[in-house]
Order: structure tokens, then C-alpha cells, then sequence
């Protein structure tokens, strides 16, 4: 099976729907795996990153990043 991240084709979104995109677009399950989200769905709007982690410092918590605004 392939890797959706790598073997995504377009797609068109229906409206009423939306198509969610992690932050980290490499290492993310998105709606490239999970599929498009109906707007009924959506129960809320992300404020602030609750907990973060380098990826490049063994996973080591992000301290800058906690309860930082996202934009």
C-alpha cells in the first residue's frame, strides 16, 4: 500500500466539506488519510499549541511552544 502522503492525487472538495492539513505536512495524518471533514464536524477553531516536540532534538519537549498563539 502506498504511503497517501507521497501518492496523493487532487481531488475536488464538495461544498460543505473541508479538507484538513496538519502543520507538519511530512509528518501529519490529515485528510490524506482520513478523508475530507463535514463542516458539521468541526466543533471548534485551534487557538494556541497546547504541547509541541522537536522533532530534531530526540523529541524533546519544545518549551518555547507551549501555549504559543498559532497564526
Amino acid at each position: 500500500m502506498e504511503n497517501p502522503k507521497r501518492s496523493f492525487t487532487p481531488i475536488k472538495i464538495p461544498e460543505g466539506n473541508h479538507f484538513m492539513m496538519g502543520d507538519n505536512r511530512d509528518n501529519s495524518k490529515d485528510s490524506r488519510f482520513y478523508g475530507i471533514v463535514e463542516r458539521e464536524q468541526i466543533v471548534g477553531e485551534a487557538k494556541r499549541a497546547l504541547v509541541s516536540f522537536d522533532l530534531n532534538n530526540w523529541l524533546k519537549p519544545w518549551r518555547s511552544r507551549f501555549g504559543e498563539a498559532l497564526q
